[in-house]
C-alpha cells in the first residue's frame, strides 16, 4: 500500500492510499492530528498488524507527502523511524517559495552555523526553523550586550555611529531579537527580509563571538586611554595615534581586525607611554648664583675665576687673606671639574 513500482521497473512510485484514508478520518473527526490518531487510523476499519517501524515509516511517508511537520509542546522536532511519539501533532505547513527557502538557507548557514538541505520540503523547513530559533535563544543576550557595550565605548571616543562594526551589530541584534520572538511558521520569511548591513559573514562573526568580543570590551583598561587622551606635553602626537588605533578597532568588523589584539597593542602601547617621562629641553647651567649681601654690609670687591689649578687657588686664596682688611670678611663660592684623559 506505499506504492509500486513503474511501468519500466526502474524507479518507486509512491502510492496515495494513506494520504487519502488519513485525509478522510481527519474530515470526519476534526481538530488536531497527532501521531496516535494516525495509529488508531491504520487500523481502522480492521486491524493491519502493522508493527510499530511499519506504521512509522507510514506517518512519515504521509508527512512528507502533505506537506506535514512535527510538532511537540508548540515547537517543531526532528523524528526519525525510531522516534515518533503518540503525543506529537502533525502540522501542515505553508511552505514558503523556492527563492525565499534558497536565501533562508543561505542566511541561515552564514549567520547562525545552521546547515539546511535546499530541497523544499516540511521536513527541511521544520529543522531549519528549530533549530534557527535555537541558535537565536543561546546568543540573543549576549549580542544586546555586546551592541550596547559597543555603542558606549564607541561614543566615548568619537567613533562614528555609521561605522561597519556597529551596523553589523546592530543588525544582528535586531535579527535575533525578531526571530526569538516569532512564531514557528515566521522564521523563514525573517530570514529572507533580514537586514544585512555590511554582510553576512559578518553577521555570523558576531553571533558566534557576541559573548568574547563583549568581554574584550569589559575588559580593557579604558582608563588607560582616556589618560593617554589628556596628554598635552611631547607625548601628545604618539598619544593620538594609539587613540587612532584603538578607533580603528572599534570601527571594523571583525573580519577586517580583529578586536582583542587590536585593543592589546593600543593598550600596551599607551602603558609604555605613560610610564616613559615627557622628553623637555635640557637645561642650561648658568653662572653661578651671586651670595646676597648681608643687611648693613656694603660690597667692596667681586670678581670670579675660571679654569684654575689647584696650585692657582691657592695662590688666589693666599692673596685674598693677604689682601683682606681687619674690618672685612670674604665669602667664597667654590666649585670644580675633575677630568682626565686626553691632552692636558
Amino acid at each position: 500500500m506505499l506504492g509500486e513500482m513503474g511501468v519500466d521497473a526502474t524507479h518507486f512510485v509512491l502510492g496515495q492510499h494513506w494520504k487519502n484514508h488519513f485525509i478522510r478520518k481527519a474530515a470526519e473527526t476534526g481538530g488536531a492530528m497527532t501521531v496516535g490518531q494516525l495509529r488508531k487510523w491504520i487500523d481502522d476499519p480492521k486491524p493491519m498488524g502493522l508493527p510499530k517501524e511499519a506504521q512509522n515509516l507510514v506517518i512519515l511517508l504521509f508527512a512528507a507527502q502533505t506537506n506535514r511537520t512535527f510538532y511537540l509542546h508548540g515547537s517543531p522536532i526532528e523524528v526519525g523511524l525510531t522516534n515518533i511519539a503518540d503525543a506529537q501533532e502533525l502540522r501542515q505547513e505553508r511552505l514558503p517559495t523556492q527563492e525565499s527557502w534558497e536565501v533562508a538557507v543561505q542566511r541561515a548557514g552564514a549567520i547562525f552555523g545552521v546547515t539546511a538541505s535546499r530541497l523544499l520540503s516540511a521536513g527541511n523547513v521544520g529543522k531549519l526553523t528549530s533549530e534557527v530559533k535555537k541558535k537565536a535563544s543561546e546568543t540573543w543576550q549576549s549580542c544586546r550586550r555586546y551592541r550596547q557595550r559597543l555603542g558606549e565605548r564607541s561614543t566615548k571616543l568619537g567613533v562614528p555611529a555609521d561605522s561597519d562594526r556597529i551596523k553589523t551589530a546592530t543588525a544582528t541584534q535586531a535579527l535575533v531579537e525578531r526571530l526569538c520572538s516569532a512564531e514557528p511558521g515566521a522564521i523563514v520569511s525573517l530570514l529572507e527580509a533580514a537586514e544585512v548591513a555590511t554582510s553576512e559573514s559578518a553577521m555570523g562573526e558576531c553571533v558566534g563571538k557576541a559573548a568574547e568580543l563583549e568581554g574584550n570590551l569589559e575588559t580593557v583598561g579604558w582608563e588607560i586611554f582616556e589618560a593617554v587622551e589628556k596628554l598635552t606635553d611631547d607625548r601628545q602626537e604618539k598619544a593620538q595615534q594609539i587613540l587612532v588605533e584603538v578607533r580603528e578597532a572599534l570601527q571594523s568588523d571583525e573580519h577586517a581586525l580583529q578586536l582583542a589584539p587590536a585593543l592589546r597593542g593600543a593598550q600596551a602601547k599607551a602603558v609604555q607611554l605613560l610610564t616613559k617621562p615627557p622628553e623637555g629641553p635640557t637645561p642650561r647651567v648658568g653662572p653661578p648664583l651671586k651670595p646676597p649681601v648681608k643687611p648693613g654690609r656694603r660690597e667692596v670687591q667681586r670678581d670670579t675665576k675660571e679654569g684654575l689649578t689647584i696650585a692657582d687657588a691657592e695662590a688666589c686664596l693666599s692673596r685674598l687673606s693677604r689682601e683682606l682688611k681687619p674690618e672685612q670678611t670674604a665669602r667664597i663660592n667654590l666649585g670644580w671639574v675633575i677630568e682626565e684623559g686626553g691632552e692636558a
